[in-house]
């Protein structure tokens, strides 16, 4: 069933006891294709959920040749993130070198948590950054130019659910993955301790209203606070109750009223001091 620029398509019953290994088929129609892709996503769920790592990473390789992912960093995003689990960081430099050399296009979100993992895998792992470079620079002129090829069922639209597959519309995936790729940018630059960078970024996209979510307002405030900025931080928990993000809820009311009380408590104390 198509629910506006979104799929929603019935699975029904799946038996997850053996790995299902379809292959794209041109005979069969659009909606049949993206569920099979859709049981494929389910059975790496299963998989990872019931911490079956070793079965996970031979299904996700296998993935990464199959033919409903031979555009998508899915399988590749899903390696990464397992041994990361079990500390294996040099197989999650050599899987994302393989992902660099895929001809897969990564958009901005991807490339850069990609990248940050590469940063962090690196004082854990033996290689050089002109190695690394290398990786790198090939991305860049293969998969890099190759955004018009990229699947247009990427895994990461796709929600599996008991019973149905939701695939996310266009818009709807674009704008999340931009919103993450400025949330990843925002931690990498509170993570090298560049707090001022964080503020400025935090703050621009704020001053924008195209990203209205509770993460820029509870991120800035955190930064301010650690810089002792707290005559901003109030006004930014003031804006954040201003602006009513979408993703407003009771719990993080009041984590922001809890909040304001605190920055107030120590802009009188500090007041006090100099009176």
């Amino acid at each position: 069933m198509k629910r506006g620029d979104a799929y929603e398509i019935p699975l029904g019953e799946y038996d997850f006891s053996r790995p299902p290994m379809y292959e794209y088929d041109s005979k069969l129609d659009r909606i049949e294709n993206i569920k099979r892709k859709g049981i494929l996503i389910g059975y790496g769920m299963h998989l990872t959920s019931s911490l079956q790592f070793n079965d996970a990473i031979l299904f996700y390789k296998y993935l990464s040749n199959n033919s409903y992912f031979r555009k998508d960093y899915y399988p590749y995003r899903k390696l990464a993130e397992i041994y990361d689990e079990i500390d294996e960081p040099t197989a999650g430099l050599v899987n994302i070198k393989r992902l660099l050399h895929a001809r897969i296009y990564l958009n901005d979100y991807q490339f850069i948590w990609f990248s940050e993992r590469i940063r962090q895998l690196m004082s854990k792992a033996s290689i050089s950054e002109h190695e690394v470079q290398g990786w790198i620079d090939y991305y860049n002129s293969h998969g890099a130019l190759l955004k018009k090829r990229q699947d247009p069922f990427l895994a990461d639209r796709f929600r599996v659910e008991d019973d149905r597959i939701i695939v996310m519309g266009d818009d709807e995936f674009t704008h999340r993955q931009d919103r993450l790729a400025l949330e990843e940018s925002g931690l990498i630059y509170e993570r090298v301790g560049n707090l001022d960078l964080a503020i400025r970024h935090y703050s621009s996209i704020i001053s924008t209203g195209k990203y209205n979510y509770c993460h820029f307002y509870r991120r800035l405030c955190i930064c301010l606070d650690r810089t002792g900025d707290y005559g901003r931080e109030a006004k930014a928990i003031r804006l954040y109750f201003r602006a009513n993000p979408v993703d407003r809820t009771k719990s993080g009311d009041e984590w922001f009223r809890q909040r304001l009380e605190s920055v107030e408590n120590k802009l009188k104390s500090s007041l006090d001091f100099y009176l």
